[in-house]
């Protein structure tokens, strides 16, 4: 009997299932035909008794676990791939910084893992970077570099709107920290901001007709099947449907704009059809194709990088100042796009990606996670040998320093003879970074965990010390 309870609970937890599915006939039906003797629960003894039965195991088991770990991160998210969420939490107030940060440590204190916390991980969103810049200075504070990157797509796309006061002109802008700030802008910078703002305005009209394309094919039926024949009139090799961009889903601009592009030919054809006249408006010309394709040759890129920085098979964290550092320094180094317009949405980019991601090259951390990554441990990435060479240094000093540190303050233990082997540099890491934004209604508490002894961190630096 416990192993059927179980085994509901486990059915109707994974699969979503409302509490009220196991007062459905139908439900209850099928269980009796599996077994006569069994009566299934009412909604009440299910919500009450198996459920909560359940949740207990599960959390004592969770706790367990959280015992024998001696580091982990946490992350105020729902979206990201996790090892336990921790809780999920409607919040009842305001969501500024002080009840959000109020809200995570309680969570923390509850488990236990107040000593252990090293990093926490938060969006973009101004109060959620707020409450995690709250927890002690011991922690790292992490931003979702996920969000970051579909914050600099949009800045491509945001037209910046300018004030004027007293004669003197202000904008929003990112200040020599990387915070989000009004400031005093001069008339030089005004009129290249009203430039950049007639590019996007373009764009966008492009983007938009796009939209109403893709749009007015999706919501008719005989649209869409008329664009299926005309692909295999022309041949195509499979049928390949337009993608419509949702906000919330990054990179669907760039997944926008490519469908368009494979599907060129067939909507040059509908076009002069009779029968789809009321599309021949939102079809793109020459002009417009050519400014779609090289925008879909800076978007794809990011698009990339989106997926490195969302995956589960490795430490993505990683990847981060490596992969920024080559996009902004050899990605568009060779590449000068043909439509002007482009070209200084490249630019854009560029200019966003350098001021959103700063924190990266301000804090000697990413560069020590990325040094202990085998795969980056030369800096190879890094084209000039003296830039090489010069963080390579950089960054071992730091190690050096922040091992010193740790023995000190008893965190780890220095290196036996008998362990002094050398290690895997990951080995003191985690195996899932949590890199994805925070949802606005509930909060979410995930945890990634070191599952390392002590002294595998020491040994390991210590190794990588003695090397010249």
């Amino acid at each position: 009997m416990e192993k059927t309870k179980e085994k509901l609970v486990t059915f109707m937890v994974v699969t979503n299932q409302p509490n009220s599915l196991v007062e459905h006939n139908s439900f209850r039906e099928f269980y009796q035909e599996l077994n006569s003797n069994y009566n299934p629960p009412c909604r009440a003894t299910y919500r009450n008794s198996f459920l909560l039965e359940r949740y207990q195991v599960i959390k004592s088991y969770v706790q367990a676990e959280l015992n024998k770990i001696t580091k982990c991160s946490i992350s105020a998210d729902t979206w990201t791939y996790i090892n336990v969420i921790l809780c999920l939490e409607y919040l009842n107030n305001d969501h500024n910084s002080q009840y959000l940060y109020d809200k995570l440590i309680d969570i923390v204190k509850s488990w236990s893992i107040t000593e252990k916390l090293i990093g926490a991980t938060s969006d973009s969103g101004a109060n959620f970077k707020a409450a995690i810049e709250l927890f002690p200075e011991k922690t790292l504070k992490l931003l979702c570099a996920g969000h970051k990157l579909n914050l600099c797509v949009n800045d491509i796309f945001k037209i910046k709107n300018i004030s004027e006061k007293n004669g003197k002109y202000f904008i929003f802008d990112f200040n020599e920290h990387g915070d989000l700030r009004k400031q005093e802008i001069n008339i030089e910078t005004k009129n290249l901001i009203e430039n950049d703002n007639k590019i996007k305005n373009y764009i966008n009209c492009i983007i938009k007709k796009c939209k109403h394309l893709v749009g007015s094919v999706k919501y008719s039926e005989s649209l869409e099947r008329n664009l299926k024949n005309v692909q295999k009139q022309l041949n195509y090799r499979h049928s390949k449907k337009l993608i419509q961009e949702v906000c919330t889903r990054w990179g669907s601009t760039f997944d926008l704009l490519m469908s368009i592009i494979i599907n060129k030919d067939a909507l040059n054809t509908m076009k002069y059809d009779p029968t789809c006249q009321c599309i021949s408006n939102y079809v793109s010309n020459e002009s417009d194709y050519e400014a779609i394709e090289e925008l879909c040759t800076i978007l794809d890129p990011l698009k990339e990088l989106t997926t490195i920085f969302s995956s589960r098979n490795y430490v993505s964290i990683t990847h981060l100042f490596p992969t920024i550092y080559y996009f902004l320094n050899k990605e568009f180094e060779s590449i000068v796009f043909k439509n002007e317009k482009v070209e200084r949405l490249k630019e854009i980019l560029i200019e966003s990606l350098e001021k959103r991601f700063k924190y990266l090259f301000k804090n000697d951390v990413f560069k020590a996670i990325t040094y202990l990554d085998p795969s980056y441990k030369n800096f190879e990435f890094i084209s000039d040998s003296f830039d090489r060479k010069t963080i390579i240094t950089e960054t071992k000093l730091f190690l050096k320093d922040y091992y010193s540190k740790q023995i000190k303050k008893n965190v780890i233990s220095p290196p036996s003879n008998q362990t002094d082997q050398l290690l895997t540099p990951l080995d003191s890491f985690s195996r899932s970074t949590p890199l994805s934004s925070s949802d606005s209604s509930t909060s979410s508490t995930t945890i990634s965990s070191f599952q390392t002894p002590k002294n595998k961190p020491a040994i390991f630096l210590y190794q990588i010390l003695k090397m010249k």
